[in-house]
């Protein structure tokens, strides 16, 4: 996905996402990155620095951004929601990097973006033990800034 209509358009005042869906990003199959694996380190080397700047573009974006979080927030999922402002989450979120727990680390800024917004001791505690957490713990922690019920995020 790329993000120079967005960045270029005069009239943007804000971008919200959401997903129609029980869930809002369940992150990777697994098996998809078993594949990875397999290619040349210079291409995957590439890859990840696309897939970073598509997260890092939308944290740069010069409009507020807006994630409405129902369901799951998993992965690339979860670290796509920590690129945007303000998060807002239905009382059924569960949120984290599980990757951590299969010994990979997240791939696109998550490992930076969680310290960042809950401090070195709550994000250390999420990544190194791969664990999601629910609405209740998510808005104590900061990491989301509201929860709302699930017809507000539609």
């Amino acid at each position: 996905m790329r993000w120079t209509f967005l960045e270029k358009e005069a009239d943007l005042k804000g971008l919200l996402l959401r997903s129609e869906k029980a869930a809002f990003i369940v992150g990777a199959d697994i098996t998809e990155f078993l594949s990875l694996f397999l290619v040349p380190q210079e291409q995957l080397s590439q890859w990840l620095h696309f897939a970073n700047s598509v997260f890092n573009r939308l944290e740069d974006l010069p409009v507020p951004t807006i994630s409405a979080v129902k369901g799951y927030a998993l992965g690339g999922g979860c670290e796509c929601v920590l690129a945007t402002d303000y998060r807002l989450a239905t009382p059924d979120l569960r949120i984290g990097l599980p990757e951590t727990k299969l010994g990979i680390m997240p791939g696109f800024g998550g490992s930076v973006r969680l310290p960042r917004l809950l401090g070195a001791d709550s994000a250390l505690e999420i990544i190194a033990a791969g664990k999601d957490v629910g609405a209740d713990q998510a808005l104590k922690l900061g990491l989301v800034d509201g929860v709302v019920k699930p017809e507000k995020t539609a």
